[in-house]
């Protein structure tokens, strides 16, 4: 990835179309778009910095979450240009104040917000999921808080003393599994559609050096992302193959 992207913290596609990713990184109020087979990255301001987590794309519209939760969202063709001024809406208070890592929009506009650090959560035995729904006007608001197991991913993982702090969120469109990544753990958790766990893997730290995005294409193809820390970040892909 080019230098600016050395911080990346979120990716996600539009339409499950894998032509193009959209992207942010932790300290620029700047969308970021490219094609994994040119180096040029489009880079447009939507905010000051600050610390971004994730993006997700629902609708034709970019939601971008920072660390307390404050939502920012505005249309995929956004632009600063005089012809199509910014149009930015800031969503503060449809979540409650905690540390914040993931999101994802599900194809309805459904938001799932992930938890890595909340003060309601014990981290060696669960990690909440908030849900949020759009009213009629178009705001979120907080519908379902779901809870991981963490007791479960120990188990299956073989560890009695796990702490689970998550970092971001996808669903595969193939079967409706949620795959949740962990950076600081190196962990990949696998839950059906209520987050019950599944599956839990270890992740080669030599390769996985700080995951801190996921996304999944329409043909289930997985797309991880790197932050670079001392080296270039990178996008590793994984081709879906059937079970």
């Amino acid at each position: 990835m080019e230098n600016e992207l050395r911080e990346i913290s979120g990716i996600s596609l539009l339409n499950g179309n894998a032509g193009r990713f959209y992207a942010i990184n932790d300290e620029e109020g700047k969308l970021y778009t490219f094609s994994l087979q040119e180096k040029k990255t489009t880079a447009i301001k939507f905010a000051k910095p600050g610390d971004y987590e994730d993006i997700s794309i629902t609708a034709n519209t970019i939601i971008v979450m920072k660390s307390n939760g404050e939502l920012f969202y505005f249309p995929v063709n956004f632009s600063e240009t005089a012809e199509n001024p910014k149009v930015v809406d800031v969503l503060k208070s449809a979540l409650p104040k905690n540390e914040y890592e993931g999101l994802y929009a599900d194809v309805s506009g459904r938001l799932y917000v992930l938890c890595k650090n909340c003060s309601v959560d014990e981290p060696e035995k669960e990690v909440s999921i908030y849900s949020l729904s759009r009213d009629s006007s178009g705001s979120y608001f907080q519908d379902t808080i779901y809870h991981i197991n963490v007791t479960a991913i120990g188990t299956l993982l073989k560890e009695s003393k796990l702490r689970f702090m998550p970092s971001a969120l996808a669903i595969n469109p193939l079967n409706g599994d949620w795959f949740i990544l962990s950076s600081v753990n190196k962990m990949l958790v696998v839950t059906d559609n209520n987050f019950s766990v599944k599956e839990a893997y270890k992740l080669d730290p030599s390769l996985f050096r700080q995951p801190e995005g996921i996304i999944f294409d329409k043909d289930g193809n997985m797309y991880i992302s790197n932050e670079g820390k001392d080296k270039d970040a990178d996008i590793l892909s994984f081709k879906y193959t059937a079970k």
